[in-house]
């Protein structure tokens, strides 16, 4: 992707400005840097911080807005596509019915830029950019890691679990079950584009794999044991998706076993 048009000169180097917006989301919108008061969050109170955040997804939109965008034609969007934007817009629309709804709205407004700047990736951009943005998504993820690793404070009913700075441990955790799932796919899958040398991908694999663990977030255990499934079924050829199949039921009880109780204390 470049800002003059999806394709560019040929051979050219793809464009940063993907990356950089990329990183900047993930960093205002889900890294915590302080701790604010509940009442002062739901009354949709402004500090710098909301302001800094509301600056890094306008000025995202406003580069979609003016470099990116084109005029509108007919033509096929793929199914994934259409399916994500119908279940952003329900979400987006469950705002005006939201006890908060300051705060409902300005979460709205960002969930439709990020679903905005997903659609323009997933139409304009190249394999290469993809992993510009995915070791740059690990980097920044790492840093909050090593960050986490002599400054954390989570909230109270929530201190023996890891995160970083203020960042909440689901947060941290959800972050760090797409990150992983990266890092299996660079470590275990020799053809994909690399930035970093061979031996860097599985020390950052088990340190990311132990904050996740750190952070007892179950849901995000199974968010990445799911994307594990997926990486192996599409790594594997097609002889060898049976066993795949096979792997994943005979592991299914003994996840049943293991995680059963949790899950039905969350449920209930």
């Amino acid at each position: 992707m470049t800002p003059a048009g999806p394709a560019g000169r040929p051979g050219a180097r793809p464009a940063r400005w993907p990356m950089l917006a990329a990183v900047a989301l993930v960093f205002a919108g889900d890294f915590e840097l302080r701790r604010r008061d509940v009442g002062e969050a739901l009354g949709g109170s402004v500090d710098v911080f909301i302001l800094f955040e509301l600056a890094v997804f306008g000025a995202v939109f406003a580069w979609m807005f003016l470099v990116v965008a084109q005029p509108p034609r007919r033509r096929d969007h793929a199914p994934e596509l259409l399916a994500t934007w119908v279940l952003v817009g329900l979400l987006a629309v469950s705002a005006l019915w939201a006890s908060s709804p300051t705060l409902a709205v300005a979460r709205s407004i960002q969930l439709l830029v990020t679903m905005a700047f997903a659609h323009v990736l997933a139409r304009r951009g190249g394999r290469t950019q993809f992993h510009l943005i995915g070791h740059a998504y690990v980097v920044l993820i790492t840093l909050g890691v090593l960050v986490g690793a002599v400054f954390r404070r989570p909230p109270d009913r929530v201190a023996d679990r890891f995160a970083w700075a203020y960042t909440h441990p689901v947060v941290a955790g959800s972050l760090l079950a797409l990150s992983l799932t990266l890092l299996v796919a660079w470590t275990f899958d020799r053809r994909a584009p690399r930035s970093f040398p061979d031996v860097v991908y599985p020390l950052l694999l088990v340190l990311h794999a132990g904050a996740l663990l750190a952070t007892q977030t179950r849901g995000s255990i199974l968010g990445y044991l799911a994307g594990l499934f997926v990486f192996a079924w599409f790594s594997a050829s097609r002889s060898r998706r049976a066993g795949v199949i096979l792997i994943g039921l005979l592991a299914l009880p003994l996840a049943v076993v293991g995680l059963g109780s949790a899950v039905t204390q969350v449920l209930t």
